[in-house]
């Protein structure tokens, strides 16, 4: 079976862009010029030319988009995942400990919206 090199430079290409647009989706930098901060980074510290800059702020964007679009189809499941898990450790506390879970549990759920709110 013989390699081509074109096949395996356009995988690490699409997998470097989907690192690079989990890592700022993660860390919060969507729509808030993560993508523009990404894209000046990578022309000052690789030296792009005007052509590699246009075609890599088309793959950024295109890459933002699609994440979005993933993370709206699993969002459901990951809550539901979510939530049996923390159901099943209230399970095992004692009362007491399970209305000081559930304060953490608010407190936790308080500071996740915030930070939703923050994000456009």
């Amino acid at each position: 079976m013989s390699i081509r090199w074109s096949h395996v430079l356009v995988a690490l290409a699409l997998g470097f862009a989907l690192g690079v647009g989990l890592t700022c989706w993660r860390m919060g930098d969507r729509g808030r010029g993560g993508h523009e901060r990404m894209l000046e980074s990578f022309s000052s510290k690789l030296a792009l030319d005007a052509e590699q800059r246009t075609r890599i702020d088309a793959i950024l964007k295109g890459s933002r988009e699609r994440l979005e679009a993933l993370r709206a189809r699993t969002r459901p499941e990951f809550d539901a995942l979510r939530k049996s898990a923390r159901d099943e450790i209230r399970a095992l506390l004692k009362p007491e400990q399970q209305a000081e879970f559930d304060r953490m549990h608010e407190r936790w759920e308080q500071r996740r919206m915030k930070r939703r709110q923050a994000k456009p």
